[in-house]
């Protein structure tokens, strides 16, 4: 587990040195479903890191397959994706 938490940490810096080269911010593109969809749709390995507002939680997960359009009502199976949850992320400094 504190492996894990290591790697998420790792990611998480690397991500906000590269704030412009992610796919979706929030603070820059909305944080709507149909936001989302519309620069996620078909794209696979995607990894989505949510910090809750207000709180020092964080959340997200690993898919390794494409996100679908949402008029696309099927289900995928895979067993190379994860979720996670974070309660306490105070000693990580955060620049949306």
């Amino acid at each position: 587990f504190n492996l894990l938490i290591h790697l998420l940490l790792v990611m998480m810096n690397i991500l906000q040195r590269f704030h412009h080269g992610l796919i979706v911010v929030g603070t820059r593109d909305g944080f709507t479903c149909e936001t989302f969809h519309r620069l996620c749709d078909n794209i696979p390995g995607t990894v989505v890191v949510i910090k809750v507002n207000g709180t020092n939680e964080l959340l997200g997960g690993y898919n390794p397959l494409a996100w679908k359009p949402n008029d696309q009502f099927k289900w995928f199976s895979t067993t190379d994706s994860f979720i996670f949850f974070i309660e306490n992320t105070k000693f990580i400094e955060f620049h949306p």
